[in-house]
C-alpha cells in the first residue's frame, strides 16, 4: 500500500468577493500562523514543518525561509516590517534555534 500524502499550503483570497488569489506551496506539515507585512507585500507563515517562510503576495514567490528545531506555533511582523517574531518549541519545552535560507535579507523585506 503506497502512503497517503496531504498537500499543505496557504492560500491568499479576495476579502470582497472570496476568490482565491495565490496558493503558498512549500509547507509540509500544517501552517498554524500568518501575518501580512505592514506594508501588504510580503506574507510570514509557520508551520509545523519546523519553518516560517516569507512570501511575495504578487507572484506567490518563497523569498526566504527560517528553519528551527521545533513546531512554529506563531509568526509575526514587527510594526516597521523590518523584523519578525516567530514562536517555536521543542516537545519537550525547549526553545528551537534558528537557521536562515533564502534570497532575501530581513533588512530587504521592507524595502
Amino acid at each position: 500500500m503506497a502512503p497517503a500524502y496531504r498537500v499543505v499550503l496557504a492560500r491568499l483570497w479576495d476579502a470582497a468577493t472570496g476568490t482565491p488569489l495565490r496558493t503558498l506551496e512549500g509547507h509540509t506539515r500544517p501552517v498554524y500562523a500568518a501575518s501580512f507585512s505592514p506594508d501588504g507585500k510580503t506574507v510570514l507563515t509557520g508551520s509545523f514543518d519546523k519553518t516560517a517562510r516569507l512570501w511575495d503576495v504578487a507572484t506567490g514567490r518563497e523569498l526566504f525561509r527560517i528553519s528551527v528545531d521545533g513546531r512554529v506555533s506563531a509568526a509575526s511582523f514587527a510594526p516597521d516590517g523590518r523584523s519578525v517574531l516567530i514562536a517555536a518549541g521543542k516537545d519537550n519545552g525547549e526553545l528551537a534555534n534558528p537557521r536562515f535560507t533564502g534570497n532575501a535579507q530581513i533588512s530587504q523585506i521592507a524595502e
